[in-house]
């Protein structure tokens, strides 16, 4: 465990690290396994066919990285990012990569004292580039966890030398991996193709991606299912990792060995900066300040009136910071649990679509006063297997807001009440949502979702300290 502990210190400070690009070891490290490599497998020109000139070429690294097994193992997922330079060998042929570019073993180019600058298309991804930015950690979340382990419970292990590196950079603990100052975001992640869910033997708590298997997003790509004809969740234009699109609305309490303590997370407010005490107030004032100046700003007013008007604000959250008592007791009889005090409804999850593609996904509705049910949002995609085997649409699931979401627009073929909302004036305003089972008093994660501002007051959600697991 030490040094599973400093891997991003033991790569890092190597000189080199030497790369196995074949399954069965080095090519040509001994007699038995000899390597040839054969000059006739590669074009020697970078231009068309016809051009009078060219530029000599040689394999491209990428061409053997990319159907190795090395470059699909967890494992190896942090020697590739943390590596100051590598030495790929692979069954035909060696590259060696740093920092300045990929260069072939018979490259006819000298590497000089002061090396030459080389297309980013030659070269091979090294190193990790991290900024100060949830954007970043997303960047690395979303490649890793589509790699597979052979032992599910090395997760977190073959991730730590990363983790430590984003940590030192974001100025965060990593907790469960996800980074601790960017907590509300981080929960957001949205896995379409987890046919097992969550493994409970792992010992990981449901609210973290590495107690699921299979590859999570935040956003990036629009969901639509493996069979490209999924159902698409209007969650598809509500992009996570983009902070300005991101708003706090809960205070996070977590239980690790010393106890409940408080999350140390930034406060978000729909900008690049932490937003704390009373500059919700002064953000609403600023814009009623503009509006006054500018009465025609239609839709500056109604995201002014859509957070004033709506039960769940930061003026709201800011005045819950605490958990109750009753919470934090239930919260120490679970380690690694977060405890928040937030607003929560029992609604019901009906099929949006026919059900028959890969990826679908769920309109969460109030049936206990209209008729039709009214409906408040919309789940994330999800797999549909899982989805059949896991969810009983028959029952109601406990909804608990946990951020404040907003988007340039919908996805044209996203469900179309969205379209309609009165929240909706070109930006798109939601809550996101927690969807997750109740058991013993414990919510566990089921998915993620958006509610629609109006809809979630209009149900007047009780406001209590609830304990995730």
């Amino acid at each position: 465990m030490g040094q599973i502990a400093a891997m991003d210190s033991i790569y890092h400070m190597a000189d080199l690290t030497i790369i196995a690009l074949s399954p069965v070891g080095l090519p040509g490290a001994s007699p038995s396994r000899p390597r040839n490599p054969d000059l006739t497998k590669f074009s020697l020109w970078d231009g068309p066919l016809d051009a009078v000139f060219g530029t000599a070429s040689s394999p491209l690294a990428n061409s053997a990285i990319g159907p190795s097994r090395w470059d699909t193992r967890g494992w190896t997922f942090q020697e590739r990012k943390l590596s100051r330079r590598m030495l790929l060998v692979g069954d035909t042929y060696a590259w060696l990569s740093c920092f300045q570019g990929t260069f072939w073993e018979y490259d006819d180019r000298r590497i000089k004292e002061e090396y030459e600058a080389v297309p980013t298309d030659v070269t091979v991804e090294t190193g990790v580039n991290v900024t100060e930015s949830f954007t970043s950690y997303a960047q690395l979340v979303i490649p890793y966890s589509a790699r597979q382990l052979s032992f599910r419970s090395d997760v977190l292990n073959a991730f730590m030398g990363v983790g430590n590196v984003l940590g030192t950079v974001l100025a965060s603990e990593m907790i469960k991996g996800l980074p601790e100052r960017y907590l509300g975001q981080a929960l957001l992640w949205r896995g379409e193709g987890f046919r097992k869910g969550w493994d409970k033997s792992l010992g990981l708590p449901s609210w973290s991606w590495a107690g699921w298997e299979g590859g999570v997003d935040y956003g990036f790509v629009p969901s639509s299912g493996r069979d490209g004809k999924g159902a698409r969740s209007a969650m598809d234009s509500f992009s996570t990792w983009y902070s300005p699109e991101m708003g706090s609305l809960v205070t996070f309490w977590y239980t690790d060995e010393g106890g409940v303590r408080r999350v140390e997370e930034g406060r978000w407010w729909f900008s690049s900066w932490d937003m704390w005490d009373d500059e919700f107030e002064q953000h609403q004032e600023q814009l009623r300040e503009r509006l006054r100046e500018r009465p025609e700003d239609v839709h500056g007013a109604m995201i002014n009136d859509a957070w004033d008007r709506c039960c769940h604000n930061p003026r709201e959250c800011m005045r819950r910071v605490d958990i109750s008592d009753e919470a934090r007791k239930r919260a120490e009889n679970v380690p690694g649990s977060l405890a928040f005090t937030t607003t929560c409804a029992m609604l019901q999850l009906r099929l949006v679509g026919d059900g028959k593609s890969d990826a679908v996904c769920f309109d969460m509705v109030d049936d206990s006063v209209d008729n039709p049910a009214m409906f408040v949002g919309q789940t994330m995609s999800m797999d549909r297997e899982w989805a059949d085997k896991t969810l009983d649409l028959k029952k109601k699931y406990r909804v608990a807001v946990v951020g404040a979401g907003e988007a340039n627009r919908l996805r044209e073929d996203s469900n179309p009440i969205w379209r309609n909302l009165s929240s909706g004036v070109k930006f798109h305003l939601a809550l996101y949502v927690l969807v997750a089972e109740e058991r013993n008093g414990v919510l566990f994660r089921l998915a993620v979702g958006l509610a629609d501002l109006f809809a979630w007051t209009k149900l007047e959600p009780a406001w209590e300290s609830v304990v995730l697991g």
